[in-house]
């Protein structure tokens, strides 16, 4: 699993302190790009500008599931 995170950096500290408590193994990255667009359109073109967004990619790269949102954490459970 594969986290980036398109919001304010100004959070990263009580976001990786969150992260490391809960998600150790957890790979994450925070986007250095003002222009979340850029990111975004590469992964999903269709992209609404909603965030939260969840793309749930497959081993293969290609889109299993697409969440846009907050979703609980029973949404996800779902996903194959």
């Amino acid at each position: 699993m594969l986290a980036i995170s398109m919001g304010d950096s100004s959070g990263q500290g009580w976001l990786t302190e969150f992260k490391t408590r809960h998600f150790p193994a957890l790979i994450s990255f925070i986007n250095a790009e003002p222009d979340m667009d850029s990111l975004c359109s590469v992964i999903d073109p269709t992209w609404s500008e909603t965030i939260p967004i969840s793309d749930i990619l497959g081993r293969g790269g290609q889109l299993v599931q697409k969440s846009q949102g907050k979703k609980l954490k029973a949404h996800f459970s779902t996903v194959n």
